[in-house]
């Protein structure tokens, strides 16, 4: 027996080990007893032990009040409860401060009309005369009643009155931005509020809707708009889940289509025919934007409804024209890009907003653009006027900016605004329905005040899919009667409003070529006034059903679509000045004419979307904060987020090999200005260079499987798999490779090309990565990737990017020169249930490298 088992037989004393802790029971019977929780407690005793403390605190609180009763509430001092704690401040009722004290028992001077001051106030005798003839207000004061003491400390008007000053205030003659001195001081409106625009002094413009949106989403202040970025509550991707399962989207976009417009309005003379005029009024604006055209012949429409053999056969607005295009500097196209701009022709004697209707008609062309562009598309338009060359067919037009109304001869100015809201998906006509029906059954109700009016639209309401059946930029009106708002009721019976001021409506079809794999594009772009702007979208919230997105949301899911859709300005832009401040983050001078904050709102939004390809959540306020960091705090290092550093791009190394040995007719050198010297390419210029790729190789044409039986000897292939192409027999390569080279040197000018990138097997895909040739050692650079995802309906990563076109067109003809390389760098992909030849391209991100299929898109 050892020594420690002798010692527990003796029960002596062993000192605990270090660490040692009591059990638990032990712990417990060393308790008190009148801690014990299984015995009784007297109650008795256990008063008997607070009386002391019970009669200290009644001393104290008698000291205190210096009464010997019980403690009352109107002895308490100031701030202080019946429970001896002080409450704070801002804590304190206020149950009635919103109203007016007009029935109080001593009302002050001020606080009642000074006809009733008289009654109101006690009066002696002999000042009962005086009191009379003083109860009349003096010239030059104001007779209404004092306000409330919430509304004399918070001044909501007064407040959103400088940032809504785009349409509650007019304008200056030549449509500039206004700017905080430009704000007037009345209506209540104090210097302070006036001064308080923006901590950098530049204009800070709200939407209709902004209050609404800074509960719910994340804003930034970007180009002098306070713009939503992302619902603080889901990511891009719940957007995108959302409109699969049938939602409609629903965007405020009156920031960059319907904000300060730039009207240009000529008389329609009766000595010439119509369409001279209006092939005149085309090749002026066509200096500045090729693609410009409108013609207002009537369009028909057959619609299909479920029943069969029925249709109808309906007239939509004749008088209305919309369109978009590519806006240029005057006469140098396709150099010197400026950005994109969209407009809406109307004819006519009613103006499209305000003023009144005119005996004259007149073609009004109204342009918009985005807001970092405005200034310098003002100029461009003000030197087409400048230029304008009057003629017997077209009279000089007038030029203006902004939305401007007078009532009668007096030059009175109205509050006039237009705002424009996107509804996307496959359920945006019903959901425009749901909110419109009462106005429909509304009008059709019969009565005076209604048979005066724009009646419904039977096309509107004839089918749910009606969006997916009419033409794009098919113009559509409607009426919106039922919106509770002062605006509406006062425009009803008016004939002197403008097309769609008051409860007008006007819906433009948006629909894109290929329906079947971009329902998220399709929809409807809805022109409304700007006074029931806030009503309608509440409206179309909560009736129609919609889910309201923001800029973030709109690019993730148009970079689903197929193809993707690339018109984010100025991301997919890279031939204009922003586009390229975009991608270099540096400003192409120090002039001071803004520059410096046009390339901290382009980096906040290049963060955002960058951040949000993934589908999460934005972290937008610290992407705020560390854009607007000075460099000396960043240390001259690029901004770090979680989806890796921002790179920069410099679009002129793709054509710089070009640019130099090539030289325009007017003898303008390409590599003199490297800002205006890229050329993107677009529409139906990249038509030859996608039939040169088509024509790469061969491939066998899929049959139908209907008639074959038993099982197939080889593998199903899934569609997102590639496969190899046929070569080209010795004479179809020896003319594929001639009619390249002639391509190749029809390219006059230096430019670039968007294409779409689709990964092949394993990879991720991220923006900015290198596009290079599939099978070079040394590879040359491409192009570049800008915007990528991973998209659940390929099953892979994919993206867009940007090429060389000549670059292009020289890996196309290495491609085509051999079979082996053909087998290594061409592919064959199913896109629609068709076969399609694809160039096979290397991406390179740092040291990874992954392969990838690349397509053109026009």
């Amino acid at each position: 027996m050892d020594r420690k088992d002798r010692r527990r037989q003796d029960g002596g004393d062993r000192r605990p080990h270090h660490g040692y802790r009591k059990p638990a029971w032990k712990l417990a019977q060393e308790l008190p007893a009148f801690l014990d929780a299984s015995a009784s407690v007297s109650a008795s005793t256990f008063a008997a032990r607070r009386l002391p403390e019970l009669k200290k605190l009644y001393s104290i609180n008698s000291a205190t009040n210096n009464t010997t009763n019980t403690l009352r509430q109107g002895s308490l001092g100031p701030l202080k409860s019946s429970g001896c704690k002080t409450s704070s401040r801002h804590l304190r009722r206020r149950a009635t401060s919103h109203k007016a004290r007009k029935r109080h028992r001593y009302p002050r001077e001020g606080d009642l009309p000074s006809k009733k001051k008289a009654k109101a106030l006690p009066q002696k005798e002999d000042e009962t005369d005086t009191a009379q003839e003083n109860s009349d207000p003096p010239a030059g004061k104001d007779d209404t009643p004092a306000t409330s003491r919430r509304g004399r400390r918070k001044h909501r008007e007064t407040l959103t009155l400088p940032h809504e000053a785009w349409w509650k205030q007019p304008g200056p003659p030549n449509g500039e931005c206004l700017s905080s001195d430009d704000v007037p001081s009345g209506a209540g409106a104090s210097d302070q509020a006036t001064t308080k625009l923006t901590k950098d002094s530049t204009p800070c413009y709200w939407m209709t809707t902004h209050i609404w949106h800074s509960k719910r989403f994340h804003m930034a202040k970007l180009w002098g708009w306070q713009i939503p970025i992302v619902h603080t509550n889901r990511g891009p991707k719940a957007a995108l889940r959302l409109i699969r399962e049938g939602k409609t989207l629903l965007q405020d976009v009156t920031w960059s289509r319907a904000a300060q417009p730039i009207i240009l309005k000529t008389e329609i003379s009766m000595k010439h025919k119509a369409s001279q005029q209006q092939q005149a009024l085309q090749s002026a604006i066509q200096r500045i934007c090729p693609e410009f055209g409108f013609q207002f012949d009537t369009t028909t429409a057959a619609i299909i409804n479920d029943a069969p053999n029925s249709h109808y056969n309906l007239t939509c607005d004749k008088d209305i024209c919309v369109g978009k295009g590519m806006l240029h500097a005057l006469d140098q196209f396709p150099r010197q890009a400026i950005g994109p701009i969209h407009w809406l022709v109307t004819r006519g004697a009613q103006p499209l907003m305000g003023g009144q209707p005119q005996k004259e008609f007149y073609y009004r062309c109204y342009f918009w653009t985005h807001p970092a562009i405005h200034s310098v598309v003002l100029k461009e338009f003000e030197a087409l006027e400048t230029s304008w060359t009057a003629s017997s067919d077209m009279p000089k037009p007038v030029l203006h900016g902004g939305f401007q109304a007078t009532t009668g001869s007096d030059s009175h100015k109205s509050n006039v605004g237009m705002a424009c809201f996107k509804l996307r998906g496959i359920n945006a006509t019903a959901t425009v329905q749901r909110v419109l029906e009462d106005s429909r059954q509304t009008s059709r109700s019969g009565g005076p005040e209604t048979t005066k009016r724009r009646n419904d639209n039977p096309l509107l309401f004839s089918s749910e899919t009606l969006h997916s059946n009419l033409p794009n930029g098919t113009v559509l009106s409607a009426l919106a009667a039922d919106l509770d708002h002062p605006s509406t009721s006062n425009c009803r019976d008016d004939k002197d409003h403008g097309l769609i001021q008051g409860d007008q409506l006007l819906l433009v079809s948006q629909r894109p070529a290929n329906l079947s794999r971009n329902e998220p594009a399709v929809g409807w772009d809805l022109y409304c006034d700007a006074a029931i702007a806030k009503v309608l979208f509440v409206e179309l919230i909560i009736k129609g059903q919609a889910c309201p997105i923001g800029i973030a949301e709109e690019a993730y899911i148009k970079l689903e679509c197929d193809p993707p859709i690339a018109d984010i300005f100025p991301r997919d832009y890279p031939e204009t000045r922003e586009g390229s401040q975009f991608w270099q983050l540096t400003n192409a001078d120090d002039s001071g004419d803004g520059t410096a904050t046009t390339v901290v709102d382009s980096t906040i939004l290049r963060l955002c979307l960058q951040q949000g390809e993934k589908g999460g959540r934005i972290d937008v306020p610290r992407i705020k904060a560390r854009s607007h960091q000075p460099p000396s705090q960043k240390g001259q290092k690029p901004l770090k987020l979680s989806s890796g550093s921002l790179c920069k791009i410099r679009w002129y190394d793709l054509i710089k090999d070009a640019a130099a040995n090539n030289t325009s007719d007017d003898g303008h050198d390409a590599t003199e200005d490297t800002e205006c010297a890229v050329v993107m390419m677009r529409g139906a210029f990249c038509k030859p260079l996608e039939d040169a790729l088509s024509a790469s190789g061969n491939f066998v044409t899929k049959q139908s499987d209907a008639g074959t039986k038993g099982r197939k000897r080889r593998r199903v292939k899934q569609p997102n798999e590639i496969c190899h192409v046929i070569p080209l027999t010795s004479d179809e390569m020896e003319r594929h490779m001639s009619h390249c080279r002639t391509l190749l040197q029809s390219l006059s000018l230096p430019a670039v090309i968007a294409c779409q990138l689709q990964v092949v097997g394993p990879g991720t895909l991220r923006p900015g990565a290198q596009i290079c040739p599939a099978t070079e050692a040394e590879p040359q650079i491409v192009g570049f990737v800008t915007a990528t995802s991973f998209s659940a309906a390929r099953g892979c990563s994919h993206g867009i990017g940007v090429v060389g076109a000549a670059l292009l067109l020289k890996v196309a003809i290495q491609a085509a020169s051999s079979p082996q390389r053909a087998h290594s760098e061409l592919a064959v992909v199913e896109v629609q249930g068709r076969r399609a030849i694809r160039l096979v391209v290397c991406l390179r991100s740092g040291t990874a490298s992954m392969k990838a299929t690349l397509a053109l898109l026009l």
